[in-house]
């Protein structure tokens, strides 16, 4: 990785975001309880395991680092538990997350090809930003043991990458052994205020993310952790920065991001102008009421959060902290 002072942003304490305080330390979590530990379950057919608390880079801005190192992550003596539990709930997709799971490669890949053994999943995906911070720890051999098992073509990486001076010469090598392997790869990316906020660092990211083969599939805007204040743009910032994509042509369709998101307590929302129903200022800060496309029966199960109502649409709304640029 390239010394530079966006990639030191990221991790380096930075007193500018101490003191904000927001209404939750962690705004996105599986609002389905399992019965599980480390497991979570936000969407009807898709949940999250999580592989280890642990992490190799622990970002300013990550909404999980609240319980780093704590006991919540999940235990190889519940893996018949949660196979049971894919099978009974029908659950389609999971993705194996932290912390960072290739903190713990051989337990990560203990539990994906447990799962592709003895369930139907569709699809079964990896969380990682290790070829962004350490990617010699992701190695042959393991890149080996999951490419056995693949043959179907389920396991998928899902790469965390949010600078073009991340792709190291190490990390293009690793991308190009998983590719060989048949393991399929994405990128997702955090908008970053002093990091990527500009289109510049947007289009030479975007360059870097179609030359190593795999597909950007989403930008998501900074969610409103407590600290993070200093990394956190405008929601209208990122809408800007993908349609300045479609204005200039220094980029093919296929580099942009597919989608900008939010995440928010019922799940993720696509945004773009049309999705903003309603804005409010309120002790100070501002929030806007975004157009999910999840509806009340979709959450018959659960207890909605009060932030969110039904819009005139039918859809739920959900009230959402801005950034400011």
């Amino acid at each position: 990785m390239k010394q530079s002072p966006e990639i030191a942003r990221q991790f380096l304490p930075i007193n500018l975001g101490l003191e904000q305080q927001v209404e939750v330390a962690r705004p996105f979590e599986g609002v389905r309880k399992t019965g599980i530990p480390g497991t979570e379950r936000m969407y009807g057919s898709e949940m999250v395991v999580l592989a280890t608390t642990d992490c190799a880079a622990e970002c300013g801005f990550c909404f999980r680092r609240d319980y780093l190192g704590k006991p919540e992550e999940f235990n190889l003596k519940d893996l018949d538990k949660l196979e049971d539990y894919i099978i009974d709930q029908n659950i389609r997709e999971v993705l194996i997350t932290g912390g960072e799971p290739l903190i713990e490669p051989y337990k990560t890949s203990s539990i994906a090809i447990s799962l592709l053994i003895n369930t139907a999943l569709r699809k079964i995906r990896i969380g990682t930003s290790m070829l962004r911070s350490d990617p010699e720890r992701v190695t042959q051999e393991w890149i080996n043991e999951l490419g056995m098992r693949n043959s179907n073509r389920k396991f998928e990486i899902a790469h965390h990458f949010n600078h073009p001076a991340e792709f190291s010469g190490e990390a293009l090598n690793k991308i190009r052994q998983l590719d060989k392997a048949g393991i399929g790869q994405y990128v997702q990316t955090v908008l970053l205020k002093g990091v990527n906020d500009n289109p510049e660092t947007m289009k030479n990211l975007a360059n870097k993310i179609r030359d190593s083969g795999m597909e950007w599939h989403y930008l998501l805007h900074c969610m409103p952790v407590t600290g993070n204040l200093y990394f956190r743009t405008s929601v209208k910032k990122g809408i800007d920065l993908i349609e300045d994509f479609e204005a200039h042509r220094e980029t093919t369709g296929r580099h942009p991001p597919k989608r900008y998101v939010v995440a928010s307590p019922i799940g993720k929302i696509y945004v773009d102008n049309s999705r903003i129903a309603g804005k409010e200022n309120c002790d100070g800060k501002r929030y806007l009421w975004l157009e999910s496309r999840y509806k009340p029966e979709d959450f018959k199960d659960v207890t909605l959060p009060d932030i969110c109502r039904v819009g005139k649409r039918g859809f739920l709304e959900v009230k959402y902290l801005d950034g400011k640029d």
